[in-house]
């Protein structure tokens, strides 16, 4: 090769394309050995003494691309890229946020529907003695231990009323449980809910 030797528009082009492949850390006589001589390369000295045989010319584009390169690699985040990750956080957010605290409530209010299922046995058995719910709730008690019931009651035809902490739950609700007596005097139960958003899916209407 001469000091005049000049490369065409294409192997410009290849050159470009392995220079963004390989990246500008690689030694200048490693990347033309290997534009010359395909990835294993030529050995160092034919690498460098292509190196000596370019034109200034193309020396000078060659040390733009690695200015270039390193400009680009050091950029951070744009002002528009922050806002739209903000922006995409913020609709996440919208979302997620009160689905979330339903699906909390609606864990809470399980402690409900436990306390009003305590006496549901002493109903049953009653009616099945007695072969009616009336006085099945009479002399019955509930307990209002825990942080999720307000009050808790029981009428004397065996029908259930729990309601629940509004502070502590995230929403006002009461529970109730209605007893049925069908054949061969079996009770069977209905479940009522006045929020059925944070309802247990047994007690929705």
């Amino acid at each position: 090769m001469t000091e005049g030797y000049a490369l065409g528009d294409k192997k410009r082009h290849k050159l470009t394309l392995l220079l963004s492949k390989r990246g500008v850390g690689l030694p200048f006589c490693v990347v033309w050995s290997q534009y010359f001589c395909g990835p294993s390369g030529c050995g160092m000295g034919f690498a460098c003494r292509t190196r000596q045989a370019l034109s200034w010319q193309y020396n000078s584009k060659f040390l733009e691309i690695v200015i270039m390169t390193q400009q680009q690699n050091q950029k951070g985040f744009t002002l528009i890229e922050l806002m739209i990750v903000i922006a995409i956080i913020g609709i996440l957010a919208a979302v997620a946020l009160p689905a979330y605290q339903d699906y909390t409530a609606r864990a809470r209010t399980t402690e409900l529907v436990l306390v009003a299922s305590s006496v549901k046995q002493q109903v049953s058995e009653f009616a099945q003695v007695n072969g009616t719910l009336t006085g099945s709730g009479s002399g019955l008690t509930l307990s209002t231990a825990g942080d999720m019931v307000s009050e808790a009651a029981i009428t004397a035809n065996g029908v259930v009323t729990v309601q629940g902490v509004t502070a502590n739950i995230g929403a006002t609700i009461t529970i109730t449980l209605t007893p049925a007596l069908g054949n061969e005097d079996v009770v069977t139960w209905t479940c009522d809910s006045t929020n059925d958003s944070v309802a247990p899916s047994s007690c929705r209407g």
